[in-house]
């Protein structure tokens, strides 16, 4: 394998330009974000075809804006720009939010005075994408990965960047550019040079992005003094318990006893969930709603995605403590409690909405700019598709932002992370601040987002893990014939620039949803389900998978489970935790393979001590599937004994739903894979510029 190193570009690393007036950084408190300045945050890295803007519409577009954090309402900030490339003539408004479109490629310095002081900006603009499909797979977007070490006194910053499909190996036509954060370069002596760690008096945070034809979700590190050394920390990477954790969705009302659907019966089924060999539960939400219990289905059933108060639980699932009470028995278990926050718009019924909705009500004219509106003499909200009982908030509003902030503050105390709902439909810079806000003391907290489709930028000090529409999507293309579609759908995830270490939730079925079982029949429904625990990303199971439950947000059926599939189901989540091949951190590999049927699918997962092929059949009835002999025949996930026929150099199984054996070393004409983090190789002397360019003929082979 071919390796070349390049320059990482100094960016703002040189002659870097101090901040005025912010205050220092400080040990966190609950109620701020980061030091509790007005800094709006870490370097933005965009394109001069993206102007940093949050439209209105009813679509899923990509929304931002810039923002002070720990905003105040009462107080006044103005941006401007400070530096702009030659040729430029981009401004900034004049609002606490606004958006930003740069004209010309290079690096902006914008500007916000706030209370706290002045506070500077890194921009940094890269020519225009492809135009004309941003997503195609002809033009991948890079992806880039940093780290650094102490060799002697010196901190020595590494980054490789990568391009798909050759995934694995440094990609030599792609630049490299490291960026300190605005709020640390006075934490460097002389941002210029070699980085000394006893020189480092307070953490700085530096940035990689990578651009070649398109630009990468950024990479960050931090260095943390301690003494006369530096620990190298990972602030991007997700929580080490996240880690091949097997993820369970409620429907909250429709999850306990339906005879007495509380906070308390829920707390009886945890046992179950813990024996399933669940480790973290997505409850759906369950603060005080206008979808409440009595809700007809035809209105989506008690789904509570119409928030009324966003500080106090449904009082018919009980009480906070008695919440709380029913999380401590999940932490009991060894269940973490992933909270369903819906920021992005109100109940139309909620107060705020209805003070903003009536031109008589004494808080209008303060209410009426906490909502988006189509048509604002109307008084006609915006919302996203049909969703006219729900309108969008309007985050260009520091009262809004400070309003959201405190429910996050509020529920972060009380569990393990967020399910983030429409988390398309906020602004990036808003996430930015929540992640920063929920991580700082705990980098167990996990942040999941719905942005279907889902975008690459999220990745970037946003978000942990993203919901997998499109594998979905690929699920049901392979039960109606279609079954390398399913492959096709995990490589994408590379293909538009989501990083490696970046996880997926892998789901068959979830609450917006129609059953699988119902859709596609049993079969497909066990085959799509083995599919999500043999890929590489975490997967989920929506409650009632598992037993049979074929209406999407029925009641649970406790005491009448399809006993056959709970258990095929059970094997599954035991293949997951126990066979390393299966974990997430092995890499997956197109193989060759023959089938008679568009409905069978093969593939190989590699991991450090094993490699696996798992075949997969989404027909119905068994299907036949040949692979080389390389492979064993036992069953890996039910310790079967398996009697392939034989062929000269292959293998023939009859496959039922999903059959894993073991592989030899090396598995024949297998694809390269987006597997583990890359090897870097850079020069330890130059610091933080590693190597130059012109050693791209420079190798090394394996």
């Amino acid at each position: 394998m071919r390796r070349s190193t390049h320059i990482a570009t100094l960016g703002s690393l040189v002659d870097a330009p101090l901040a005025d007036g912010g205050a220092k950084r400080s040990a966190t408190d609950d109620s701020e974000s980061g030091d509790g300045s007005s800094h709006p945050g870490p370097p933005r890295f965009v394109a001069v075809s993206e102007t940093i803007e949050d439209p209105n519409g009813n679509d899923q577009t990509d929304r931002d804006a810039l923002a002070p954090r720990n905003p105040d309402p009462d107080a006044e900030y103005s941006w401007s720009v400070a530096e702009s490339p030659e040729g430029s003539d981009a401004t900034v408004g004049a609002d606490p939010v606004v958006s930003f479109d740069p004209d010309v490629p290079g690096e902006y310095t914008l500007e916000l005075v706030a209370p706290d002081g002045r506070h500077e900006l890194t921009v940094r603009a890269f020519p225009e994408e492809n135009p004309d499909d941003p997503e195609n797979p002809d033009d991948p977007r890079p992806r880039v990965e940093i780290d650094a070490e102490t060799i002697g006194d010196r901190v020595v910053l590494t980054a490789a960047a990568t391009t798909p499909p050759a995934d694995d190996s440094i990609d030599p036509d792609v630049d490299v550019e490291l960026y300190v954060d605005d709020r640390d370069k006075d934490a460097l002596v002389d941002a210029g040079g070699p980085i000394v760690a006893s020189e480092i008096d307070e953490p700085v945070r530096i940035y990689a992005v990578a651009a070649g034809r398109r630009y990468s979700v950024a990479d960050a590190i931090r260095l943390v003094p301690e003494g006369d050394s530096v620990s190298i920390e990972r602030p991007h990477d997700p929580p080490e318990w996240l880690d091949d954790a097997v993820f369970y969705e409620i429907f909250t009302r429709r999850f306990p006893d339906q005879d007495d659907p509380t906070f308390e019966t829920m707390a009886e089924r945890v046992p179950y969930l813990a024996e399933l060999g669940v480790d973290a539960l997505w409850m759906t939400p369950f603060v005080e709603a206008e979808s409440s219990f009595g809700t007809d289905a035809e209105r989506g059933g008690p789904h509570g995605y119409d928030a009324l108060d966003y500080f106090s639980v449904d009082p018919a699932l009980g009480t906070m403590e008695e919440f709380e009470a029913f999380v401590d028995v999940c932490h009991d278990h060894g269940i973490k409690v992933v909270f369903d926050l819906v920021v992005n718009h109100t109940s139309i019924l909620h107060p705020h909405f209805q003070a903003a909705s009536d031109p008589d009500h004494e808080d209008h004219e303060r209410y009426r700019d906490w909502y988006r509106w189509e048509d604002e003499d109307d008084l006609e909200p915006d919302t996203y598709f049909n969703w006219s009982t729900i309108p969008n908030l309007n985050y260009e509003n520091p009262e809004v932002r400070e309003f959201v902030l405190s429910i996050v503050d509020f529920w972060a105390d009380k569990i393990d992370g967020f399910r983030c709902d429409v988390a398309w439909g906020v602004q990036h810079s808003f996430w930015k601040e929540v992640y920063d806000r929920t991580t700082a003391d705990d980098d167990e907290f996990l942040l999941l987002d719905e942005s279907v489709p889902y975008f690459a930028d999220f990745s970037e000090g946003e978000f942990h893990i993203h919901h997998d529409d499109r594998l979905h999507e690929a699920l049901g293309m392979a039960a109606d014939g279609d079954a390398e579609a399913v492959l096709d759908a995990v490589e994408r995830r590379a293909n538009v620039g989501v990083p490696a270490y970046r996880p997926f939730l892998q789901y068959v079925e979830n609450h917006d949803l129609d059953r699988f079982l119902a859709e596609y029949g049993r079969e497909a429904q066990m085959a799509a389900g083995a599919a999500t625990f043999t890929l590489p990303g975490n997967p989920m199971l929506y409650y009632g998978q598992e037993t049979g439950l074929e209406g999407y947000r029925d009641a649970m059926n406790w005491g009448e489970f399809d006993e056959e599939l709970n258990e095929f189901y059970r094997s599954l989540v035991d293949a997951r935790k126990s066979i390393p091949a299966l974990g997430s951190d092995a890499g997956i590999e197109r193989i060759p393979y023959h089938s008679d049927s568009d409905h069978v699918l093969a593939f190989s997962r590699v991991a450090d001590d094993q490699r696996a092929v798992v075949l997969l059949n989404f027909a119905d009835g068994p299907r036949s599937v040949r692979v080389g002999d390389y492979v064993e025949t036992t069953d890996l996930r039910t310790g079967e004994s398996l009697s392939p026929t034989t062929h000269d150099g292959s293998l023939e199984f009859e496959v039922d739903r999903v059959v894993v054996v073991e592989a030899d070393e090396p598995t024949p004409g297998a694809g390269p894979t987006p597997a583990d983090r890359t090897a870097r190789d850079f020069d330890a002397e130059d610091g933080l510029a590693a190597v130059t360019g012109d050693d791209a003929d420079a190798s090394d082979s394996e």
